[in-house]
């Protein structure tokens, strides 16, 4: 399964569960700890050609030397693809262990019911599409991940305050409201200073 498609289950689903992320990291691992032995076992294998192409080019052998060219071009085509694949492994292995960082860190700070909202924007902000992309570096993929990562969060945690301060203000506009409808108008009107004063510096912010 892609990764996309991995982290769009994780968000449609029921309930985000670090477990599970956890266990496709490993699997990411093991993927790339085996495509890296492959390439080993190619290496291994290119230099017993060139021993062989060495020696028949002493010999004058041609016949040798053609069948070793051609299995070396093979192995050629063969390394490159499994370069590409390690190297893919290598960063969903990242991407993952980088999302299940932050999903413990909001879960340690109690807002886990905001972790799909994070990986929402990780899969909104197209990062992940440049994992395909052999001209992004390693080191230039991780910073930006990890840009994306925090941006999100932060961002996540302002709609979470925002909303939070949102919902004072109603409160606030209920009471002034229902004072109104009392007719106690110097209520009204001292609830009203008060909300004018509290939208000013934050709804959010302690009174002194």
């Amino acid at each position: 399964m892609k990764i996309v498609d991995f982290l769009l289950n994780l968000v449609r689903g029921p309930k985000v569960s670090v477990e599970e992320v956890e266990e496709a990291t490993r699997a990411a691992q093991e993927k790339r700890r085996r495509l890296f032995r492959q390439m080993r076992v190619l290496a291994r294998r290119r230099r017993r050609l060139l021993e062989r192409a060495k020696k028949a080019r002493k010999q004058g052998d041609r016949m040798e030397i053609d069948f070793v060219w051609e299995e070396l071009k093979g192995l050629r085509t063969e390394a490159a693809l499994l370069r590409k694949d390690a190297r893919v492994a290598m960063l969903e292995e990242l991407t993952l262990e980088r999302v299940g960082r932050t999903m413990k860190r909001l879960q340690k700070v109690g807002d886990e019911g905001r972790i799909k909202d994070v990986i929402q924007r990780l899969i909104e902000s197209g990062i992940i599409a440049k994992i395909g992309q052999e001209q992004v570096s390693e080191d230039a993929y991780a910073e930006q991940l990890n840009a994306v990562l925090t941006y999100a969060t932060e961002a996540v945690t302002e709609d979470a305050e925002e909303d939070e301060e949102k919902a004072k203000f109603l409160e606030e506009l209920d009471a002034i409201i229902d004072a109104e409808e009392r007719g106690d108008k110097e209520e009204a009107k001292k609830r009203a200073k008060r909300l004018e004063e509290a939208v000013e510096k934050g709804l959010g912010e302690e009174e002194e």
